[in-house]
């Protein structure tokens, strides 16, 4: 098993996708939260989610600087996730919009912080 995690860039240990029921008209897809918790290689415990349009990660842990680190990007304008604009105040709403979503995903899974 362990060959197979370094073999693999990432290993997604939880993936949930959602279907959105409260506006079924709506032209969005619905959101997809990712979360990766794995020490057999060298990236972060992160989980993430995306609507579309954006998509928000959240690093954590003791090997993040300060315990928190956050990435968005605008898959419109950067496909390739090169750019990251979770500063940028031009996408503030687009960062608190998928905060919240992320923050209820959490709740309704029943998620447990792994480290701080």
């Amino acid at each position: 098993m362990k060959q197979l995690a370094y073999l693999l860039p990432f290993i997604f240990l939880l993936v949930f996708v959602l279907h959105s029921c409260s506006e079924p008209d709506t032209e969005q897809p619905p959101p997809n939260i990712i979360r990766l918790f794995s020490d057999d290689h060298a990236v972060r415990r992160h989980e993430g989610v995306a609507d579309g349009r954006f998509k928000l990660i959240r690093f954590y842990g003791w090997d993040v600087p300060g315990g928190e680190e956050w990435e968005l990007y605008d898959l419109e304008k950067d496909p390739h996730e090169m750019q990251n604009v979770y500063s940028n105040s031009q996408y503030k709403n687009a960062s608190q919009s998928l905060k919240t979503s992320l923050a209820k995903l959490r709740k309704q899974y029943k998620v447990v912080e792994m480290c701080k």
